[in-house]
Protein backbone atom coordinates (compact mmCIF):
# COMPACT_ATOMS: atom_id res chain seq x y z
CA UNK A 1 0.00 0.00 0.00
CA UNK A 2 1.30 3.63 -1.09
CA UNK A 3 1.47 6.13 1.78
CA UNK A 4 0.61 9.77 1.61
CA UNK A 5 1.66 12.04 4.11
CA UNK A 6 0.04 15.53 5.27
CA UNK A 7 2.46 17.91 7.24
CA UNK A 8 0.91 20.82 8.75
CA UNK A 9 2.07 23.70 11.51
CA UNK A 10 -1.37 22.80 13.24
CA UNK A 11 -3.79 19.65 14.16
CA UNK A 12 -6.40 21.78 13.99
CA UNK A 13 -6.03 23.10 10.98
CA UNK A 14 -5.79 19.55 9.34
CA UNK A 15 -8.87 18.35 11.24
CA UNK A 16 -11.28 21.39 10.63
CA UNK A 17 -10.04 21.76 7.12
CA UNK A 18 -9.06 19.09 5.43
CA UNK A 19 -10.81 16.31 7.46
CA UNK A 20 -12.60 14.81 4.18
CA UNK A 21 -10.32 14.79 2.00
CA UNK A 22 -7.55 13.04 4.69
CA UNK A 23 -10.56 10.57 5.37
CA UNK A 24 -11.31 9.94 2.04
CA UNK A 25 -7.25 9.10 1.42
CA UNK A 26 -6.87 6.96 4.20
CA UNK A 27 -9.62 4.43 2.72
CA UNK A 28 -7.23 3.62 -0.25
CA UNK A 29 -3.75 4.91 1.03
CA UNK A 30 -1.39 4.53 4.17
CA UNK A 31 -2.08 8.76 5.62
CA UNK A 32 0.34 9.65 7.67
CA UNK A 33 0.37 13.20 9.51
CA UNK A 34 2.90 14.90 10.66
CA UNK A 35 2.04 18.08 13.00
CA UNK A 36 2.66 19.59 16.48
CA UNK A 37 0.10 18.69 18.90
CA UNK A 38 -2.11 20.38 21.98
CA UNK A 39 -3.53 18.95 24.77
CA UNK A 40 -7.19 19.47 23.25
CA UNK A 41 -6.11 17.62 19.78
CA UNK A 42 -5.48 14.10 20.84
CA UNK A 43 -9.39 13.44 21.97
CA UNK A 44 -9.67 14.36 18.20
CA UNK A 45 -6.98 12.31 16.71
CA UNK A 46 -8.30 9.11 17.99
CA UNK A 47 -11.50 9.58 15.36
CA UNK A 48 -8.37 9.56 13.15
CA UNK A 49 -7.03 6.31 14.85
CA UNK A 50 -9.51 4.46 14.79
CA UNK A 51 -9.46 4.76 11.06
CA UNK A 52 -6.36 4.15 10.56
CA UNK A 53 -4.64 7.27 10.26
CA UNK A 54 -1.44 7.15 12.02
CA UNK A 55 0.45 10.67 13.68
CA UNK A 56 3.81 11.66 13.94
CA UNK A 57 4.56 14.58 16.40
CA UNK A 58 6.47 17.57 15.76
CA UNK A 59 7.32 20.31 18.02
CA UNK A 60 7.59 23.50 16.02
CA UNK A 61 7.33 27.58 16.53
CA UNK A 62 4.60 28.91 14.12
CA UNK A 63 6.66 32.41 15.22
CA UNK A 64 10.44 31.07 16.06
CA UNK A 65 13.23 32.46 14.09
CA UNK A 66 15.83 30.89 15.79
CA UNK A 67 18.43 29.68 13.06
CA UNK A 68 19.41 26.61 15.12
CA UNK A 69 15.41 25.99 15.92
CA UNK A 70 14.72 26.18 12.60
CA UNK A 71 17.67 23.93 11.93
CA UNK A 72 16.33 21.48 13.93
CA UNK A 73 13.09 21.35 12.22
CA UNK A 74 14.49 21.03 8.69
CA UNK A 75 16.29 17.87 10.18
CA UNK A 76 13.49 16.70 12.29
CA UNK A 77 11.41 16.16 8.58
CA UNK A 78 14.17 15.08 7.19
CA UNK A 79 14.70 11.99 9.59
CA UNK A 80 10.81 11.18 9.64
CA UNK A 81 10.65 11.13 6.43
CA UNK A 82 13.02 8.82 5.70
CA UNK A 83 11.58 6.47 8.02
CA UNK A 84 8.43 6.60 6.80
CA UNK A 85 8.97 6.74 3.25
CA UNK A 86 6.48 8.22 1.04
CA UNK A 87 5.19 7.86 -2.07
CA UNK A 88 4.26 11.70 -1.81
CA UNK A 89 3.48 14.58 0.79
CA UNK A 90 1.26 17.10 0.89
CA UNK A 91 2.72 20.25 3.35
CA UNK A 92 0.36 23.32 4.38
CA UNK A 93 1.53 26.29 6.08
CA UNK A 94 5.01 28.24 5.57
CA UNK A 95 7.57 26.55 7.83
CA UNK A 96 5.94 22.81 6.47
CA UNK A 97 5.90 24.49 2.91
CA UNK A 98 9.60 25.41 3.19
CA UNK A 99 11.50 23.18 5.33
CA UNK A 100 9.61 19.57 4.76
CA UNK A 101 9.55 20.75 0.88
CA UNK A 102 13.11 21.09 1.46
CA UNK A 103 13.32 17.61 3.08
CA UNK A 104 11.62 16.31 0.30
CA UNK A 105 13.68 17.67 -2.76
CA UNK A 106 16.61 15.93 -0.88
CA UNK A 107 15.16 13.07 -0.73
CA UNK A 108 13.67 12.91 -3.94
CA UNK A 109 10.32 12.24 -2.79
CA UNK A 110 6.94 14.05 -4.95
CA UNK A 111 5.21 16.90 -2.65
CA UNK A 112 2.69 19.28 -3.33
CA UNK A 113 2.43 22.38 -1.13
CA UNK A 114 -0.71 24.70 -0.22
CA UNK A 115 -0.53 28.31 -0.11
CA UNK A 116 -2.84 29.19 2.10
CA UNK A 117 -1.89 32.91 2.68
CA UNK A 118 1.29 35.09 2.17
CA UNK A 119 1.43 36.04 6.01
CA UNK A 120 3.00 38.98 7.29
CA UNK A 121 6.65 37.79 5.48
CA UNK A 122 5.17 39.73 2.53
CA UNK A 123 3.62 43.20 3.97
CA UNK A 124 6.14 45.74 3.00
CA UNK A 125 9.34 45.64 1.10
CA UNK A 126 11.93 44.83 3.73
CA UNK A 127 14.33 42.04 3.87
CA UNK A 128 12.14 39.48 5.31
CA UNK A 129 10.10 39.34 2.16
CA UNK A 130 13.00 38.86 0.23
CA UNK A 131 14.51 36.28 2.19
CA UNK A 132 10.95 33.99 2.27
CA UNK A 133 10.77 34.93 -1.53
CA UNK A 134 14.10 33.02 -1.76
CA UNK A 135 13.02 30.29 0.78
CA UNK A 136 9.96 29.62 -1.36
CA UNK A 137 11.71 29.83 -4.81
CA UNK A 138 14.06 27.16 -3.50
CA UNK A 139 11.55 24.73 -1.65
CA UNK A 140 8.82 24.66 -4.16
CA UNK A 141 10.98 24.54 -7.41
CA UNK A 142 10.42 20.59 -7.42
CA UNK A 143 7.00 20.42 -6.17
CA UNK A 144 4.83 18.57 -8.19
CA UNK A 145 1.73 20.75 -7.76
CA UNK A 146 1.75 24.31 -5.44
CA UNK A 147 -2.12 25.35 -4.73
CA UNK A 148 -2.82 28.71 -4.27
CA UNK A 149 -5.59 30.31 -2.35
CA UNK A 150 -5.92 33.52 -4.48
CA UNK A 151 -5.09 35.72 -7.32
CA UNK A 152 -2.54 38.23 -5.71
CA UNK A 153 -0.59 34.98 -4.21
CA UNK A 154 -0.61 33.71 -8.02
CA UNK A 155 0.89 37.14 -8.77
CA UNK A 156 3.53 37.46 -5.75
CA UNK A 157 4.75 34.10 -6.70
CA UNK A 158 4.98 34.96 -10.54
CA UNK A 159 6.58 38.22 -9.71
CA UNK A 160 9.34 36.93 -7.62
CA UNK A 161 9.83 33.67 -9.58
CA UNK A 162 8.22 31.35 -7.35
CA UNK A 163 7.00 28.29 -9.04
CA UNK A 164 6.67 24.48 -9.07
CA UNK A 165 6.11 22.32 -12.07
CA UNK A 166 2.03 23.43 -11.97
CA UNK A 167 -0.33 25.90 -10.29
CA UNK A 168 -3.44 25.78 -9.13
CA UNK A 169 -5.62 28.36 -8.01
CA UNK A 170 -8.25 26.60 -5.61
CA UNK A 171 -11.11 28.52 -3.52
CA UNK A 172 -9.31 27.66 0.14
CA UNK A 173 -9.95 24.69 1.52
CA UNK A 174 -13.73 25.27 0.68
CA UNK A 175 -16.75 24.86 2.93
CA UNK A 176 -18.42 22.03 4.48
CA UNK A 177 -22.11 22.73 3.59
CA UNK A 178 -23.74 20.09 5.30
CA UNK A 179 -21.88 20.71 8.76
CA UNK A 180 -22.34 24.34 7.89
CA UNK A 181 -26.13 24.38 7.58
CA UNK A 182 -28.20 27.90 7.23
CA UNK A 183 -29.26 28.84 10.49
CA UNK A 184 -32.39 30.80 11.64
CA UNK A 185 -31.57 34.46 11.82
CA UNK A 186 -32.57 35.83 15.19
CA UNK A 187 -34.37 39.19 14.79
CA UNK A 188 -33.20 40.03 18.32
CA UNK A 189 -29.51 39.89 18.12
CA UNK A 190 -30.13 41.26 14.35
CA UNK A 191 -27.26 44.26 15.74
CA UNK A 192 -24.69 41.20 17.01
CA UNK A 193 -21.54 41.27 15.75
CA UNK A 194 -19.55 38.26 15.76
CA UNK A 195 -15.03 38.34 15.08
CA UNK A 196 -13.45 35.19 15.27
CA UNK A 197 -10.14 35.38 14.69
CA UNK A 198 -6.57 35.22 16.40
CA UNK A 199 -6.80 38.54 18.22
CA UNK A 200 -3.23 39.99 16.75
CA UNK A 201 -2.88 43.68 14.80
CA UNK A 202 -2.65 41.51 11.66
CA UNK A 203 -6.67 40.23 11.93
CA UNK A 204 -7.63 44.05 12.46
CA UNK A 205 -8.32 43.46 16.65
CA UNK A 206 -7.33 47.24 17.17
CA UNK A 207 -9.87 48.21 14.52
CA UNK A 208 -12.87 45.66 15.53
CA UNK A 209 -12.30 47.30 19.34
CA UNK A 210 -12.38 50.75 18.10
CA UNK A 211 -15.20 50.38 16.15
CA UNK A 212 -17.19 48.60 18.51
CA UNK A 213 -16.59 50.81 21.40
CA UNK A 214 -17.72 54.01 19.40
CA UNK A 215 -20.62 52.25 17.99
CA UNK A 216 -21.87 51.27 21.46
CA UNK A 217 -22.08 54.36 22.44
CA UNK A 218 -24.11 55.49 19.12
CA UNK A 219 -25.43 52.18 19.08
CA UNK A 220 -26.49 50.67 22.79
CA UNK A 221 -28.36 48.14 21.71
CA UNK A 222 -25.24 46.39 19.32
CA UNK A 223 -23.46 43.45 21.37
CA UNK A 224 -20.02 42.75 20.11
CA UNK A 225 -18.74 39.21 20.71
CA UNK A 226 -15.09 38.24 20.72
CA UNK A 227 -14.08 34.23 19.60
CA UNK A 228 -10.20 33.26 19.60
CA UNK A 229 -7.09 33.04 21.40
CA UNK A 230 -6.04 36.34 22.29
CA UNK A 231 -2.12 37.11 22.16
CA UNK A 232 -0.52 38.97 25.25
CA UNK A 233 -0.38 42.33 23.10
CA UNK A 234 -4.28 42.39 23.83
CA UNK A 235 -4.82 40.50 27.01
CA UNK A 236 -5.28 43.90 28.76
CA UNK A 237 -7.11 45.94 26.30
CA UNK A 238 -9.83 42.99 25.82
CA UNK A 239 -9.75 42.69 29.74
CA UNK A 240 -10.75 46.75 29.92
CA UNK A 241 -13.37 46.49 27.06
CA UNK A 242 -15.06 43.18 28.82
CA UNK A 243 -14.81 45.51 31.87
CA UNK A 244 -16.70 48.17 30.30
CA UNK A 245 -19.30 46.53 28.88
CA UNK A 246 -18.36 46.48 25.03
CA UNK A 247 -17.56 43.30 24.44
CA UNK A 248 -18.29 39.82 25.39
CA UNK A 249 -14.91 37.53 24.92
CA UNK A 250 -15.39 33.41 24.83
CA UNK A 251 -11.78 32.72 24.69
CA UNK A 252 -10.57 30.10 21.97
CA UNK A 253 -13.29 27.99 20.68
CA UNK A 254 -13.04 24.48 19.10
CA UNK A 255 -16.63 25.08 17.45
CA UNK A 256 -18.30 27.95 16.42
CA UNK A 257 -21.74 27.45 15.06
CA UNK A 258 -23.25 28.07 18.48
CA UNK A 259 -21.73 31.61 18.28
CA UNK A 260 -22.77 31.73 14.41
CA UNK A 261 -26.34 31.24 15.29
CA UNK A 262 -26.62 34.20 18.04
CA UNK A 263 -24.90 36.56 15.52
CA UNK A 264 -26.33 39.30 13.43
CA UNK A 265 -23.51 39.63 11.11
CA UNK A 266 -19.75 38.32 11.02
CA UNK A 267 -16.75 40.75 10.91
CA UNK A 268 -13.44 40.06 9.43
CA UNK A 269 -11.02 43.16 9.22
CA UNK A 270 -8.06 41.37 8.49
CA UNK A 271 -5.09 42.50 6.62
CA UNK A 272 -3.83 39.52 4.94
CA UNK A 273 -5.86 36.40 4.32
CA UNK A 274 -5.41 33.19 2.48
CA UNK A 275 -9.02 32.85 1.83
CA UNK A 276 -10.36 32.80 5.04
CA UNK A 277 -12.30 29.94 6.29
CA UNK A 278 -14.19 32.08 9.30
CA UNK A 279 -15.92 33.85 6.05
CA UNK A 280 -16.98 30.69 4.21
CA UNK A 281 -18.05 29.57 7.34
CA UNK A 282 -20.33 32.11 8.48
CA UNK A 283 -22.01 32.76 4.89
CA UNK A 284 -22.71 29.14 4.67
CA UNK A 285 -24.46 29.28 8.01
CA UNK A 286 -26.40 32.57 6.49
CA UNK A 287 -24.56 35.11 8.35
CA UNK A 288 -24.02 38.88 6.26
CA UNK A 289 -20.09 39.34 6.27
CA UNK A 290 -18.24 42.86 6.80
CA UNK A 291 -14.99 42.37 5.74
CA UNK A 292 -11.84 43.95 4.46
CA UNK A 293 -11.22 44.75 0.95
CA UNK A 294 -8.05 42.18 0.64
CA UNK A 295 -7.94 39.08 -1.55
CA UNK A 296 -8.94 36.25 0.81
CA UNK A 297 -12.07 37.99 2.13
CA UNK A 298 -13.37 39.81 -0.77
CA UNK A 299 -13.83 36.84 -2.67
CA UNK A 300 -16.32 35.13 -0.23
CA UNK A 301 -18.98 38.80 -0.23
CA UNK A 302 -20.49 39.99 -3.30
CA UNK A 303 -21.08 43.36 -1.92
CA UNK A 304 -24.13 44.92 -1.05
CA UNK A 305 -25.97 41.81 -1.59
CA UNK A 306 -24.32 39.55 0.83
CA UNK A 307 -22.40 42.02 2.95
CA UNK A 308 -20.25 44.72 2.60
CA UNK A 309 -16.44 45.70 2.39
CA UNK A 310 -14.28 48.42 4.05
CA UNK A 311 -10.42 48.87 3.42
CA UNK A 312 -8.15 46.97 5.76
CA UNK A 313 -6.40 48.98 8.31
CA UNK A 314 -9.01 51.64 8.56
CA UNK A 315 -10.84 51.74 11.54
CA UNK A 316 -13.42 54.84 10.80
CA UNK A 317 -14.11 52.92 7.59
CA UNK A 318 -15.24 49.36 9.91
CA UNK A 319 -17.07 52.03 11.99
CA UNK A 320 -18.82 53.19 8.95
CA UNK A 321 -19.75 49.96 7.77
CA UNK A 322 -20.69 48.60 10.72
CA UNK A 323 -23.43 51.78 11.36
CA UNK A 324 -24.49 51.24 7.76
CA UNK A 325 -25.43 47.57 8.68
CA UNK A 326 -27.37 48.21 11.82
CA UNK A 327 -29.57 50.78 9.56
CA UNK A 328 -30.41 47.92 7.51
CA UNK A 329 -33.95 46.30 8.75
CA UNK A 330 -34.61 42.67 9.61
CA UNK A 331 -35.33 41.69 6.03
CA UNK A 332 -32.45 43.55 4.31
CA UNK A 333 -30.19 41.08 6.52
CA UNK A 334 -31.95 38.58 6.64
CA UNK A 335 -32.08 38.52 2.46
CA UNK A 336 -27.67 39.56 2.65
CA UNK A 337 -28.05 35.87 4.48
CA UNK A 338 -29.25 33.87 2.31
CA UNK A 339 -27.26 35.47 -0.72
CA UNK A 340 -24.50 34.65 1.06
CA UNK A 341 -25.25 30.55 1.08
CA UNK A 342 -26.02 30.56 -2.11
CA UNK A 343 -22.73 31.92 -3.36
CA UNK A 344 -21.13 29.27 -0.77
CA UNK A 345 -23.51 26.84 -2.65
CA UNK A 346 -22.18 28.00 -5.85
CA UNK A 347 -18.51 28.53 -5.62
CA UNK A 348 -17.01 27.19 -2.29
CA UNK A 349 -18.60 23.65 -1.91
CA UNK A 350 -15.53 21.84 -0.42
CA UNK A 351 -16.45 18.45 -1.99
CA UNK A 352 -15.23 20.42 -5.35
CA UNK A 353 -12.43 21.09 -3.38
CA UNK A 354 -11.52 17.96 -2.50
CA UNK A 355 -12.04 16.16 -6.41
CA UNK A 356 -9.34 18.76 -7.58
CA UNK A 357 -6.69 17.36 -4.63
CA UNK A 358 -7.93 13.98 -5.41
CA UNK A 359 -7.44 13.91 -8.83
CA UNK A 360 -4.22 15.44 -8.62
CA UNK A 361 -3.39 12.68 -5.54
CA UNK A 362 -4.41 10.13 -8.38
CA UNK A 363 -2.31 11.66 -10.97
CA UNK A 364 0.93 10.93 -8.74
CA UNK A 365 0.39 7.81 -6.86
CA UNK A 366 -2.09 5.82 -9.44
CA UNK A 367 -1.57 7.13 -12.85
CA UNK A 368 1.95 8.15 -12.84
CA UNK A 369 2.61 4.62 -11.07
CA UNK A 370 1.07 1.90 -13.53
CA UNK A 371 3.12 4.19 -16.19
CA UNK A 372 6.11 3.16 -14.44
CA UNK A 373 4.91 -0.22 -14.21
CA UNK A 374 4.20 -1.07 -18.24
CA UNK A 375 7.91 0.96 -18.81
Amino acid sequence: MKTLVFVSNSFGSLYNFRQELICQMAEQYRVVIVTPMNDEDYALYETWKARGIFLEETFLSRRGKNPLQEGKLIQQYRRLLERIKPDLVITYTIKPNIYAGMACHRLGIPFFANITGLGSAFQGNGILRLLSAFLYRKSLKNAEVVFVQNKEIESVFHKYGIRGKKMILVPGSGINLEKFRVLPYPEENANRFLYIARIMKEKGAEEFFYAAEQLKMRCPQACFDVVGFCEETYEEKLKDLETRGVIKYHGWQTDVRMFLQKAGCVVQPSYHEGLSNVCLEAAAAGRPLLVSDIPGCRETVNEGLSGFVFPPGDKTALLDCMERFCRLDYAEKTAMGVEGRKKMEKEFDRKKVVLVYREQIERILVNEGNSETMA
